[in-house]
């Protein structure tokens, strides 16, 4: 099930990116937002931090 939320600038937030089928954690999913560039763990975790705004992600 994917969520839409919206983010006003500044705000962080921590995401988990898992496999559509079976919901197991991507390690390694690379997520752009802005100007920023992150990879996930090896648990699908990562934190998109200082967003540049308003953001929104599903």
């Amino acid at each position: 099930m994917l969520e839409e939320i919206e983010l006003e600038t500044g705000y962080a937030a921590e995401v988990v990116v898992r496999a559509a089928g079976d919901l197991e954690p991507i390690a390694g999913a690379r997520i752009e937002t802005g100007d920023a560039i992150v990879q996930t763990s090896s648990a699908g975790e990562a934190t998109l931090a200082r967003l540049l705004g308003p953001s929104s992600c599903a």
